[in-house]
């Protein structure tokens, strides 16, 4: 299986962590979590996209997190520029 390298796209960085502050999410805490939804997510049922993958998690303190991100294939690892991430309270 290969490694995926994830980076966060100058255009996305600063609305995903503008919409972390309305949750009281710091800065590193939303960070990790939005690593942690790429990693070990799943394909959610709605906030899909047709171009990118999508994954979801929910969290216990009742946030879910979507990321849409854009997966290019190398030879090594997987690139994956995220390129929105959207935040709700409650389960999908």
């Amino acid at each position: 299986m290969k490694e995926k390298r994830i980076s966060v796209d100058e255009h996305a960085s600063y609305p995903m962590f503008a919409r972390g502050q309305l949750f009281g999410l710091g800065e590193h805490d939303l960070r990790e979590r939005v690593l942690q939804t790429i990693r070990r997510g799943r394909v959610p049922h709605r906030h899909r996209s047709r171009k990118h993958e999508t994954y979801h998690q929910y969290f216990h303190d009742n946030i879910s997190i979507y990321v849409i991100c854009e997966e290019k294939e190398q030879r090594e690892y997987i690139k994956c520029i995220i390129k929105t991430v959207i935040i709700e309270r409650g389960r999908e």
